[in-house]
């Protein structure tokens, strides 16, 4: 079961490297592998600093961040690789570092890797884990990255070698949240002080007189958390003087403060039917399946569905905006976003023309500052044109005749227009801003339209068809299969929310199912037992 976790190395480049080749955790350097670079630490610290400034013309070995508070670039990734106690050898665990950094950095052959990696198995811990170290950029100068992208992709592949190896994977990862192997024990064993915190929060949110982030932090500090919210909700515990603040995001789904803030505000909210059948067309069937994902989120119940916090959230700007915009179809909202961006093509267009208008009445407006306008006037009263007229006009008043300026009353008049075109240019401004949010706003709903298509939506809806009746009036509830969790749910909804918490509601199940005779070790009897959203 590897678990990888990444920090970047700014300052003391080679203090990591000294620490990571240790011979009292490395059996006397002998689970050190280098790959383009030396495996003992004062040459691989030379072979890591030259192409380092080769590249940036920087200092590599950096003793502290600049004064000004910003970063410094990066000298070192480290990636630690955390395996299970016992599951595998020290050679394994080694062999797998390699393979996992040609996987990861290497082309379609896993052989040909231009970056500098140096793989460090130890073994002085209960866990056998690797320190992989790898150059900010390869040998051509070519950065690696340092986002959640980069580590989700560096996660797939140890998970793909832990899968060669026969070893065990973490299901369902949280993608691009930082866990230790020590944390991820923890959690499994329910003692982490992130997993209590986690429960603390799911408690909260659900209180009457929590309506804010700023309410859900009191009642944290409360409970002895220390807190901050200037931009994000920050927590550490009160014990942990030392320790930085940790933001909530890192606890997972849900926890993030935009997606706590719509728990908050949709924790009494759970769609009655009567509500889903006041849409019609996608809007009535996006409405259900956000109805469904209630349940299952705010309920806390087990589902093998992909329904996430920041999805359903998703789900519910969407189905606003569908409304807003009268869209019952996907042909009309294929139609909206065309229009919106057509719209927005056509406003461009005139206000380049204006724009050019303008440009032409600039050059008017030249001519006259630097020209004697009363020479071309009388030059223009004269016929018929001579040749040397007309050169003397195209040469010197051409932007005054193509406008058919032939006097001071036209070119006071001309001036009145332009001063008419600079008033339309800041209208016109202002629509294609109005526009440009417009189609931004239609483009961002329909990609979430497409992104929502692509998880589990089509099947719950195939699947929710079955337990209810669809039709041109509505949906109605269908209890023929004798589904005790959507009985169980369809009655709780009816009363508060604090009915139905995390907590209590196993004693509520049990309480449900005397009611109707059946027996708490076969909750769901007389059911279909291939419905996949039974426990």
């Amino acid at each position: 079961m590897p678990i990888i976790k990444h920090s970047a190395i700014h300052v003391t480049p080679m203090k990591a490297i000294k620490y990571v080749i240790n011979g009292d955790k490395t059996d006397e350097c002998k689970y050190v592998t280098g790959i383009n670079v030396s495996e003992n630490a004062k040459d691989a610290f030379e072979d890591f600093r030259l192409n380092f400034e080769m590249h940036t013309g920087e200092r590599f070995n950096k003793l502290s961040l600049p004064e000004n508070g910003r970063k410094s670039k990066i000298r070192l990734h480290h990636y630690i690789q955390s395996f299970k106690p016992g599951e595998v050898t020290p050679e394994m665990a080694n062999e797998i570092g390699e393979r996992w950094a040609r996987m990861f950095l290497g082309d379609a052959s896993y052989s040909n890797i231009r970056y500098q990696v140096l793989v460090c198995t130890h073994i002085d811990k209960q866990h056998i884990h690797n320190h992989i170290l790898i150059s900010a950029m390869d040998l051509d100068g070519k950065m690696l990255y340092d986002n959640k992208k980069t580590l989700n992709r560096a996660r797939e592949k140890s998970d793909d070698i832990a899968k060669r190896y026969g070893l065990s994977i973490i299901e369902n990862p949280k993608k691009g949240t930082m866990l230790s192997y020590t944390e991820y024990i923890a959690r499994e064993k329910k003692t982490s002080w992130k997993y209590k915190l986690k429960r603390e929060i799911d408690m909260l949110v659900l209180l009457p007189d929590v309506k804010s982030i700023n309410d859900l932090a009191e009642k944290l500090n409360g409970l002895g958390y220390l807190t901050t919210t200037d931009k994000y909700l920050h927590v550490k515990r009160a014990a942990d003087k030392k320790k930085n603040f940790m933001s909530t995001l890192k606890l997972g789904d849900g926890y993030g403060t935009e997606e706590l803030q719509y728990r908050i505000e949709n924790k009494n909210v759970i769609m009655p039917l009567e509500k889903v059948n006041g849409y019609q067309g996608i809007q009535r069937e996006y409405a259900f399946c956000l109805r469904e994902t209630q349940f299952l989120l705010f309920r806390k119940k087990k589902s093998d569905y992909n329904v996430t916090y920041s999805a359903v959230r998703k789900s519910s700007d969407l189905l606003f905006y569908l409304d807003k915009h009268n869209i019952h179809s996907v042909s009309e909202f294929e139609s909206t976003v065309n229009s919106a961006d057509e719209k927005y093509k056509k406003l461009l267009e005139r206000k380049k023309h204006i724009e050019d208008g303008i440009a032409d009445a600039e050059k008017v407006f030249a001519a006259e500052s630097e020209k004697n306008l009363d020479e071309y006037f009388d030059l223009y009263k004269q016929t018929p044109w001579t040749s040397r007229i007309y050169k003397l006009v195209k040469e010197n008043y051409q932007p005054l005749a193509e406008n058919r300026i032939i006097s001071r009353d036209d070119l006071e008049k001309f001036r009145e227009r332009y001063s008419d075109t600079k008033s339309e240019l800041d209208k016109i401004n202002r629509e294609i801003e109005l526009a440009a949010a417009e189609r931004k706003e239609s483009a961002d709903n329909y990609k979430a339209y497409l992104e929502i298509r692509e998880t589990d939506y089509d099947r719950m809806l195939r699947e929710m068809k079955e337990f209810y009746d669809f039709n041109d009036n509505g949906i109605t509830e269908n209890y023929k299969g004798d589904l005790t969790e959507i009985r169980y749910f369809s009655e709780m909804h009816k009363g508060s929310v604090t009915d139905v918490t995390y907590f209590d509601r196993d004693r509520l199940l049990r309480a449900y199912n005397a009611k109707y005779g059946l027996s708490d070790d076969e909750p769901n009897r007389n059911t279909n037992k291939n419905r996949s959203w039974e426990r």
